[in-house]
């Protein structure tokens, strides 16, 4: 018998979600592989032991889950592998910062299971999705005077960087070459005294930045 293409992690340290959501996604998806860990070290050991994983949803607070650090390195060591957040608290905030760093969507637990079955098919798929309620929440406050101050292209840059855009994509984008967006991200990296692209992100959203939804042309 062919072992399935379709490969699903789920990483939640509740039992009763796991096992809903097991039953969902065995129910819809009868063709998929379906494994449940408890803790993010679990679905290490998991991923490695099935590189093709699909996809793999992590709940935003379970044991040695800190959020957008460790969605960075799981994109780094695990790059065939696409990762969406399950969570049953509304910190949006943190959320934002985990698809900053490279997450493909967000699952609130409030979801029904035809929800969340429907949502969990598109992201296998390719797709990304996140809840109605945080695409049309009203903006957030742009930063008080306790944040760095930006250029206008600075902002553009810090606006692509937090949707998780590659610089390459980031040049086309804004009209601009490559090394100009490295010398941009250094900027970046100075006013908000980070090393790398997660930890931009994190103190970016931490200082109160969010995209701010300008419409730039797509790759």
């Amino acid at each position: 018998m062919e072992r399935s293409s379709l490969r699903i992690l789920i990483a939640d340290d509740h039992p009763l979600v796991g096992d809903l959501l097991e039953v969902y996604i065995r129910r819809a998806l009868p063709e998929a592989e379906v494994v449940s860990v408890a803790s993010l070290p679990a679905a290490r050991t998991a991923l490695s032991e099935a590189a093709d994983c699909t996809l793999a949803l992590l709940d935003l607070n379970m044991p040695g889950m800190g959020g957008a650090e460790q969605v960075a390195e799981l994109r780094r060591d695990f790059p065939e592998t696409r990762f969406a957040i399950i969570s049953g608290t509304g910190d949006h905030r943190a959320v934002r910062a985990c698809l900053g760093a490279g997450a493909i969507g967000f699952l609130p637990k409030t979801l029904t299971g035809q929800a969340m079955v429907d949502a969990i098919r598109l992201m296998a798929g390719g797709g990304s999705y996140l809840p109605i309620e945080m695409l049309t929440q009203p903006a957030e406050p742009e930063p008080t005077a306790g944040g760095p101050a930006l250029t206008p292209r600075e902002r553009e840059v810090l606006d692509l960087i937090l949707e998780g855009t590659p610089n390459k994509l980031i040049a086309y984008r804004l009209e601009i070459s490559e090394p100009t967006v490295k010398l941009h991200l250094r900027g970046l990296f100075r006013k908000f005294s980070a090393a790398n692209r997660t930890q931009l992100v994190a103190e970016a959203m931490a200082a109160g930045f969010v995209p701010s939804r300008t419409t730039y042309p797509k790759g």
